[in-house]
């Protein structure tokens, strides 16, 4: 994490300064994904967002109103005011938080008990 918004930008204008691209990661949610693209607006120099998405639980989409989908390996841009995303309380509400582990070193950890 590096701290937020300002944060974020300020350590790219320091990549900028340097002829660097920045590659933002997020493994977090739809949510952190749609944060996400409003934070890189307006960098110059980024270049891709990393985010895990495509792992997650349908009902993680449904709990997040209004998120950015990734659709072909592309994220269009906002058009709602703020984030333009509204949560949930029915869907949290149905699925509690739960501490598993997720192993990402075992064989088909990326289709998460999907096979």
């Amino acid at each position: 994490m590096a701290g937020g918004f300002t944060e974020v930008r300020k350590l790219a204008a320091i990549a900028d300064q340097h002829a660097m691209v920045v590659a933002p990661y997020n493994s977090n949610s739809p949510l952190c994904t749609t944060a996400s693209v409003h934070a890189v607006l307006g960098m110059p120099n980024f270049k891709i967002l990393e985010t895990f998405d495509g792992l997650l639980e349908e009902y993680v989409f449904d709990a997040v109103r209004g998120a950015l989908p990734v659709v072909d390996g592309h994220i269009d841009l906002p058009t709602a005011p703020g984030l333009g995303v509204e949560l949930v309380d029915e869907v949290f509400a149905e699925h509690p938080p739960s501490h598993g582990f997720w192993n990402m070193f075992a064989e088909g950890w990326e289709k998460r008990d999907r096979r």
